[in-house]
């Protein structure tokens, strides 16, 4: 659920699927159709097949850095780098960067992503409601802005509290859409301070954050018909859903 944004941005950045680009690196192992399979889960890849298609893309990123001068040290590093993320969410955030340590809290925070993410998901999977629930409640880096929406009267004790009482995973889906909404702004957030901060040092921070983002109400469902004028300011979730989603990443990156 948290990778799910960073892949639609994955996708409007190189105006391709993640099927297509993953096909064209794993060419010599699978094809578009077998991936697509993958990701809409009517298959399941070898892990055999997945560890070739990580090598593979590897030695692709190595020869272009090549090819474009970078020197051999960085070059190992960069790979090694990249390598070493748990998960896309990070895997993007390092390659965003031009060189290794250029966004460390940006990366840092997107493992962290990653982690949770892959947590929840064994429980998922598993089928264990209740354990998915915990395992939000037991990270101890989430803080009460992660887990609240003030202005829309959601609360972080409301959200721990339906987290604490859920038995079936619709009673998850409120906190859960809280949480990865507030996390994906984080990030953004964060690497635009970084962003600014290593290519226009001798600028003032200044945070337009707030200027930008439209407000969002979690208890409205997409395709409601009986939306009023109280609702017209708002706009729906699923983000992946929301009007004007493209002009507020194109504001936002």
């Amino acid at each position: 659920m948290i990778s799910t944004l960073s892949l639609k941005v994955l996708q409007r950045m190189h105006d391709r699927t993640v099927a297509g680009m993953v096909a064209e690196v794993a060419a010599k192992s699978v094809g578009d159709r077998t991936v697509r399979n993958w990701l809409s889960k009517s298959t399941t890849p070898d892990p055999v097949v997945l560890e070739q298609i990580r090598l593979q893309g590897l030695e692709i990123l190595r020869e272009n850095l090549k090819n474009k001068d970078w020197p051999g040290a960085e070059r190992d590093a960069y790979v090694a780098g990249l390598d070493a993320t748990p998960g896309f969410v990070s895997g993007m955030a390092f390659s965003l960067q031009s060189a290794c340590d250029q966004y460390p809290a940006t990366v840092h925070l997107a493992g962290q992503m990653d982690l949770l993410e892959q947590a929840v998901a064994i429980h998922r999977q598993a089928g264990d409601v209740r354990s998915a629930a915990q395992a939000v409640l037991d990270v101890e880096w989430l803080r009460d802005e992660h887990l609240a929406i003030p202005q829309d009267g959601i609360s972080a004790d409301e959200m721990r509290l339906q987290l604490r009482e859920a038995v079936s995973w619709d009673g998850l889906d409120v906190p859960g859409r809280v949480l990865v909404l507030n996390l994906q702004f984080q990030l953004l957030a964060t690497l635009d301070f970084e962003f600014c901060a290593a290519h226009f040092p001798g600028l003032e921070p200044t945070p337009v954050f707030a200027s930008l983002l439209p407000r969002f109400n979690l208890r409205v469902r997409p395709g409601r018909k009986d939306l009023g004028s109280e609702d017209a300011r708002y706009l729906p979730l699923p983000y992946s859903a929301a009007p004007g989603r493209d002009r507020l990443f194109a504001c936002s990156l």
